[in-house]
């Protein structure tokens, strides 16, 4: 009876050790797999996962009393041209329709400061539409798809991607790191382009500070024409002095035409956010001094401050255009 018991023993160790190795080697085998899948498939999870969360949601601007307009919003010859064919069109959509005209989406390029989120809004304002504004690097692609379908769900609309060179820039450009992500991206925008027409009265409207870093496949005729933004003219200058300064209280020792040309002197690549910016110094110097209007002095020291703001900027880095008035 001992021997019996001490074999039963023996044996009922050895059978539960040896399953005991067999579950801990499948486990181990099994962790080790799932740890390869997701490695190679991390950007796919990820995708996956931002459907549900979004990190940067489109921002939606409506047209109230206080939109802004062509008016209002002093722009090159050639922007406005393009950009009133669009009003006519989302005014008038069977004039065109009956014809069978389609208008192209637009890729709005120029340095910081030229005014092409200011003529995205005038354009949403001129045609009383709603606007959504995705400003910032998406951080996944249910960003880019959440932004793009807010024109199917609020057509007519203006959808303005700015900074498109973040996500969809030339693959030969792109780092090997980040190649699936922006080619994704790459690869939605352009099937959307293909496949959505502005016939439904839906805009796409980019814009970028740099063009040579836009994937060529997104400018071919029919996805988005460039319009290319230049430095405004002395008449144009007046007209951003005369629209930034009809809210403050003038001496009537101001001359725009004399500001206007001061202003191209000292800075000859100079923008219309910057002129908004100087008259917004020299309304905040007005202020420090007690006083109730704003004289032509204080629009000179204005600049001059302008000038060294924009010393202290370049010391910093690159500027961003959005704290010197709207891009």
């Amino acid at each position: 009876m001992a021997d019996i018991k001490r074999h039963d023993v023996l044996i009922s160790i050895a059978h539960v050790t040896r399953i005991r190795w067999w579950v801990f080697a499948s486990i181990l085998g099994i962790g080790f797999l799932t740890y390869i899948l997701l490695r190679y498939n991390e950007s796919r999870l990820k995708f996956w996962y931002s459907r549900l969360r979004l990190e940067h949601r489109p921002k939606r601007y409506d047209t109230g009393k206080k939109r802004v307009t062509f008016r209002n919003a002093v722009l090159p010859e050639q922007v406005l041209a393009e950009l009133k064919s669009i009003v006519e069109f989302v005014k008038e959509p069977s004039k065109y329709n009956k014809l069978g005209g389609e208008l192209e989406n637009l890729l709005l390029v120029g340095p910081p400061g030229i005014g092409k989120t200011l003529a995205a809004h005038a354009l949403a304002g001129e045609a009383n539409i709603p606007i959504f504004l995705l400003s910032e690097p998406v951080a996944n692609l249910a960003e880019l798809h959440e932004f793009l379908n807010e024109g199917n769900r609020n057509a007519p609309c203006i959808l303005f991607l700015d900074n498109i060179d973040a996500i969809a820039r030339s693959r030969s450009l792109w780092p090997d790191l980040e190649t699936e992500h922006l080619e994704a991206a790459t690869t939605v925008l352009i099937s959307y382009l293909d496949h959505n027409n502005t016939s439904d009265g839906i805009f796409l409207v980019a814009a970028t500070n740099r063009l040579e870093l836009i994937d060529e496949a997104l400018i071919r005729p029919g996805r988005l024409k460039v319009i290319e933004f230049s430095y405004p003219t002395l008449l144009e200058i007046e007209g951003v002095f005369k629209t930034s300064t009809r809210r403050i209280p003038l001496a009537e020792d101001v001359d725009i035409s004399i500001l206007s040309r001061r202003f191209i002197e000292m800075y000859p690549l100079g923008t219309g956010a910057m002129v908004a910016k100087a008259c917004s110094l020299a309304a905040a110097l007005a202020s420090e001094q007690s006083a109730k209007i704003v004289n032509q002095a204080m629009f000179l020291k204005a600049m001059e401050q302008l000038s060294e703001t924009l010393v202290e900027k370049s010391t910093m880095g690159t500027m961003n255009a959005n704290e010197i008035g709207t891009a």
